[in-house]
């Protein structure tokens, strides 16, 4: 017969494994509407196991975890998103407004008888005409924002009155005209939330 000898070591392995943090969003009256900052950092937690690792003629043939733990618990970060409101003036192309929120959105446009319905709609959600002046939103900002005074940049001042069903994956508004005057729009504009600021508001614009 033949004796084949098999050089075995088993090994002690320490093994190191980070565990992720998580994010937590607060609001906070210290960091400006529309802006975030880091209140807390974030810290990776740590988990350390300890490993019997068998070699058999060099190679690795099993690994068994005899031991695991957590020796530091991951600390979450904190951030916070600005629910204080900062009040600017702007003069555009000669109107000078006061406002304290401006955002980018994609503007399209419509009118009573040019809404994609199946008939012509006369009123805004709010009762008001349709006509210019009024705009659309979706319904989580018109429930928010109702009657909001707005100016429109190449449209003017406005109001929101109205509910449409939006642009998935894009901030939107819908600028009302009557059917007379009306004009068709497909751009991005800059929108400006104009004073009073409202006593609450969507802190985070989705």
């Amino acid at each position: 017969g033949q004796i084949h000898i098999i050089r075995v070591v088993e090994e002690i392995e320490l093994i190191q494994t980070s565990i992720p943090y998580s994010l937590e969003y607060v609001a906070s009256n210290e960091v400006e509407l529309d802006q975030q900052e880091i209140l807390q950092p974030g810290e990776p937690g740590l988990i350390v196991s300890r490993a019997l690792v068998r070699y058999e003629d060099g190679e690795e043939v099993s690994r068994v975890i005899e031991d695991e733990r957590t020796v530091r618990e991951p600390t979450n970060q904190i951030v916070g998103y600005g629910t204080q409101y900062v009040i600017r003036t702007a003069n555009i192309g000669g109107t000078t407004i006061e406002y304290w929120r401006l955002m980018q959105v994609y503007a399209t446009s419509y009118s009573p008888c040019r809404s994609a319905a199946d008939r012509c709609y006369y009123s805004t959600s709010s009762g008001k005409p349709v006509q210019q002046g009024v705009i659309g939103v979706i319904r989580d900002w018109y429930l928010a924002m109702k009657g909001q005074p707005v100016y429109v940049d190449g449209y003017g001042f406005a109001s929101i009155e109205d509910v449409g069903g939006g642009i998935e994956g894009k901030n939107w508004i819908d600028l009302g005209y009557s059917d007379e005057d009306y004009q068709g729009w497909s751009q991005w504009v800059t929108i400006y939330f104009l004073t009073p600021a409202p006593a609450n508001t969507i802190w985070v614009l989705e």
